[in-house]
């Protein structure tokens, strides 16, 4: 009976989910479950390493990524799933992206399609995100407006070298992950709303698990913090 669901029934286009990894794996079943047809691009196989955050089966280690995320999301919803090798100049953008890979060079690739499709079309309603983890924060960028896509050039779309590296033993838990997942279906839910004041979608949102706090915030507020924080 949500407004949200009701409005999500009516969309006929696919979600591009960029990355089967921690956040991909878990993101693909909420957001399937949603009732959204999602696309899944990751040409990496299962390893063994890969049980701390991601969700998958011992059984299909050594599978692909993307191939075993398409078969969970037939096993735990009734929605259409597709896999795709890495995401490239060639392949198709969707106004619903989400990524979720360990490049920035990646992103970039992904959001310059997004956002010059977006522009091609008369009412975009277009959502793109940019979804980060770590072992206990994760941080999801949700880019809808002209303003939001100022700040997120200018401010969270840098390089990989300038990317902070994580320790190679302590990459991901799956507590986390399964968190990301949720935002990121949470935020497609609130995104679909026609109730913006009460369902709002933020721009920025950080999680911590240590303190169990969580901050949104809007590119507005997040441009303001980072200026104070240089003067």
């Amino acid at each position: 009976s949500s407004d949200w669901y009701e409005a999500v029934k009516k969309y006929t286009s696919s979600v591009n989910i960029i990355g089967a990894g921690g956040i991909g794996s878990w993101a693909a079943i909420l957001v399937s479950r949603l009732g959204l047809r999602v696309n899944i691009y990751d040409e990496d196989r299962i390893e063994l390493v890969n049980m701390a955050g991601q969700l998958f089966r011992k059984g299909q280690i050594g599978q692909q990524k993307s191939i075993a995320t398409c078969n969970n999301v037939h096993s735990f919803s009734d929605t259409s799933a597709y896999a795709y090798n890495f995401f490239t100049e060639a392949s198709s953008p969707a106004l619903i992206t989400i990524v979720g890979t360990d490049s920035m060079s990646s992103r970039k690739l992904v959001y310059k399609r997004w956002k010059i499709y977006c522009e091609g079309q008369v009412v975009p309603r277009g959502i793109f995100i940019d979804a980060r983890l770590a072992a206990e924060e994760f941080e999801v960028i949700a880019i809808r407006t002209k303003e939001d896509m100022q700040v997120y050039e200018s401010r969270l779309l840098f390089s990989d070298e300038e990317a902070t590296a994580e320790v190679c033993s302590y990459k991901q838990t799956s507590f986390a992950a399964a968190m990301i997942g949720g935002v990121i279906a949470n935020i497609l839910a609130n995104h679909f709303s026609a109730m913006e004041i009460l369902r709002p979608v933020p721009f920025y949102t950080h999680y911590t698990a240590a303190f169990l706090i969580t901050t949104t915030l809007t590119s507005f507020q997040y441009e303001h913090n980072i200026k104070a924080r240089e003067l």
